[in-house]
């Protein structure tokens, strides 16, 4: 269990578009196992994943967007660690930044009526 969660980084340009940011789960089940996540000051990262307490671990000193981020980085460091793939670390901060992104924007509006 590493802290290893560098600050998100920021689009060109300034400021991403505010959106509200969606609610963070307090338990979610992976590979047949239930995962807490809980809040708690960390000094030297925004999160981590416990593999041992099978707990995802979210700074409370950061932004309700960036603990979102966070929180998907860490679901992506518990399906490498679950999955033994092995990813560095740089896929796995991509890919947490992208499903971040994509969870964010579901709309569950229709907008064809």
């Amino acid at each position: 269990m590493m802290c290893k969660t560098p600050p998100p980084a920021r689009p060109p340009g300034g400021s991403p578009k505010r959106r509200r940011a969606k609610r963070i789960p307090k338990t979610f089940q992976l590979a047949g196992h239930e995962i807490s996540v809980v809040y708690r000051e960390l000094d030297d990262c925004f999160g981590q994943f416990d593999p041992v307490k099978l707990q995802i671990i979210i700074g409370t000193g950061s932004t309700k967007s960036v603990q979102s981020e966070t929180f998907w980085h860490e679901v992506i460091e518990a399906l490498n660690f679950f999955s033994e793939a092995g990813l560095e670390h740089k896929s796995i901060q991509v890919m947490g930044m992208l499903l971040h992104q994509a969870v964010d924007s579901f709309s569950h509006k229709n907008k064809d009526k």
